[in-house]
């Protein structure tokens, strides 16, 4: 079977069909170990998934499916990257922009669950508050930060644009 997952991989699960309380299809997650057993026609692989939504339960392939998500960057393991300088590379494995999620039911709301991948490239911990702003047609979720940080950072800015303004023109020309 050449869809055999190593550790490290991320993968998205197409279905499992014999679990009584199964994965959602299209979850994803990361392949934290793979067990081999038996051989030829027989061989079967337990796979050992850390689910970005949170859940533990391994794979059995077969008769569980996936799909090794892959991509044309060199950059495995993750679909989101932060790099120290800020600047942000993320990687996703639909359309340019398209993270399609469904949202689930929370007592009398709806929730939305965040991969992990997201969280970390933004930052976000369970204690970090998050504000939501609307246009009556798109939700936006932004993480709160700190007001002194932020004053900070544009109080510095400011500074650079009083100091080095006319010549960020002309390099921008």
């Amino acid at each position: 079977m050449s869809n055999i997952p190593k550790p490290g991989d991320r993968i998205r699960l197409v279905a499992m069909p014999d679990d009584p309380d199964p994965i959602p299809t299209s979850a994803v997650g990361t392949v934290v170990s793979v067990s081999n057993h038996g051989d030829g026609k027989n061989a079967w692989h337990q796979v050992d998934v850390e689910w970005d939504n949170g859940r533990n339960l391994m794979l059995t392939m077969p008769p569980d499916r996936i799909e090794i998500l892959r991509n044309t960057t060199g950059i495995q393991n993750s679909n989101c990257r932060r790099i120290d300088y800020g600047i942000h590379y993320v990687y996703p494995t639909k359309g340019a922009s398209d993270m399609e999620k469904a949202l689930i039911k929370h007592g009398n709301s709806l929730a939305i669950v965040i991969d992990k991948p997201v969280l970390d490239l933004l930052q976000i911990t369970a204690d970090t508050k998050i504000e939501l702003t609307t246009n009556g047609d798109s939700i936006m979720l932004t993480p709160v930060r700190d007001k002194k940080r932020q004053a900070r950072l544009q109080a510095a800015l400011q500074k650079i644009n009083n100091q080095f303004g006319d010549d960020l023109k002309k390099l921008a020309e």
